[in-house]
């Protein structure tokens, strides 16, 4: 089996690319021929790599479209551990980063109770969510307080 290298902080591998946007190994060159979606290549190298930015935000373009044009209804449901990248994703569009616990802590919460987070999914998309987490009191104290914030909580306070 080939060894498949890992991508640098901040890139896409093209396996990565192809994966996040359903789409074959020929679209994908014929993109980065259009100039729709950029290749880097290392010095030294001829392995190359797809910068995160542009191509995250091709994968929302693509999500955005099936909601639009959407003919299922949108879907409650009680969201699992497939569903913590959308909805960081939607959270990170609200807050931004900075107030938008990452996908890991969510992971490390839902071990503790998977019960907290309720998406609202429109053809599979993570479109909206709800958390409803029932911590321990003396968190609850501290985030009142303004002593800890919400990505702060650790999965033993859940």
């Amino acid at each position: 089996m080939p060894k498949r290298a890992k991508a640098p902080k901040g890139f896409y591998t093209a396996t990565d690319v192809m994966k996040l946007l359903a789409i074959p190994s020929s679209t994908l060159y014929d993109f980065v021929k259009a100039g729709k979606i950029e290749r880097v290549v290392p010095p030294n190298r001829s392995d190359g790599y797809y910068p995160k930015g542009p191509v995250d935000a091709m994968v929302r373009a693509k999500q955005v479209f099936l909601i639009q044009y959407a003919t299922d209804p949108a879907l409650f449901v009680k969201a699992t551990a497939e569903d913590a990248q959308g909805i960081y994703d939607v959270g990170v569009s609200l807050w931004g980063t900075i107030g938008t616990p990452p996908v890991e802590t969510r992971l490390g919460w839902y071990q503790s109770n998977p019960d907290i987070d309720y998406a609202i999914k429109q053809e599979g998309v993570v479109a909206g969510y709800i958390s409803l987490m029932p911590l321990k009191h003396e968190t609850l104290e501290q985030l009142l307080s303004g002593e800890k914030r919400g990505w702060e909580v650790t999965p033993d306070e859940i």
